[in-house]
């Protein structure tokens, strides 16, 4: 019998050639099946790699949205005290009289006069006072007038009726009325200064909304914005004379500046810890 290594020799060219191209082309789809094989194996591990960076962010997302909230709710929380409470901007010092009794009677009269309001109508004015700021020089602005109603009712009647009037000039000195915001609240809401007088000097209306967002009515449309860094960057790119506020660090980025990370340094003891060493030195003090 001949053997198959003669029978291919004996074979004519033809049939050789044919037996070594299925030889080649075996041996090239293992090879590409294995090329497959690591190119997918790769192809997962990259998407498990982005499923878990993408997790990371949707967590930190949720966890600044939380402390957003929290935040928000403390706010409110905190200006609960305050809803009965209103402002007066502008009285000139020393027009409310020399003693705390004579603010109430002068501050109702104030806003009857200006404001057109009844006077059998009882206005229910639980106290009123200056903001407790040192008395400022003659040529700054004076402090405003807080006054606590016992009725929130009666409190934004008198609130709507003044920003109804734009509100009213009273001896030469233009007054105002606004809500009673808590000192941060209205740290924020003055951010917005220089963007306002703009706005007013472009006959362009806009609203202050609570706690620090304003609302600008634009020809096009109506925008709202978030922070004084976003207005200013969006109504610069409008053609406004705005500056442009730098934009502190995200919410995002101080949540993960700020994270919880393992101290370094040696590890507490625990209680366990603690008492096998005590047993330790108990048993070798017995010994010696």
């Amino acid at each position: 019998m001949t053997s198959k290594k003669s029978q291919r020799r004996n074979a004519p060219l033809h049939e050789k050639n044919f037996e070594d191209e299925d030889a080649n082309s075996v041996s090239q789809d293992e090879g590409s099946g294995e090329a497959g094989g690591e190119d997918k194996l790769s192809l997962i591990l990259k998407e498990i790699r982005e499923m878990r960076e993408e997790n990371k962010k949707h967590t930190l997302r949720l966890k600044t949205r939380y402390c957003t909230d929290k935040f928000e709710i403390g706010q409110s929380g905190r200006d609960t005290p305050r809803r009965k409470n209103i402002r007066i901007y502008g009285v000139p010092e020393g027009a409310e009289g020399s003693t705390a009794l004579s603010v109430i009677p002068f501050v109702e009269q104030l806003l009857r006069e200006n404001l057109d309001l009844p006077t059998t109508k009882d206005l229910l004015i639980e106290r009123a006072h200056r903001a407790l700021a040192p008395r400022p020089p003659v040529d700054s602005q004076p402090r405003s007038i807080i006054i606590r109603f016992q009725s929130y009712r009666i409190k934004d009647e008198v609130l709507r009726a003044a920003w109804q009037r734009k509100g009213f000039t009273w001896k030469g000195s233009k007054i105002n009325l606004d809500h009673d915001y808590a000192p941060d609240v209205l740290a924020r809401r003055k951010e917005y200064g220089e963007i306002r007088r703009v706005l007013k000097a472009s006959s362009i209306r806009f609203q202050t909304l609570y706690p620090a967002r304003l609302k600008v009515f634009l020809k096009d449309e109506t925008k709202i914005y978030d922070s004084v860094e976003e207005a200013a960057s969006d109504l610069a790119d409008k053609g406004l004379p705005v500056t442009r506020v730098e934009r502190p660090v995200s919410s995002l980025e101080k949540l993960q500046r700020y994270s919880w990370m393992p101290a370094p340094g040696r590890r507490k003891r625990g209680f366990k810890e603690k008492l096998q060493v005590f047993r330790r030195e108990v048993s070798e003090g017995t010994s010696n």
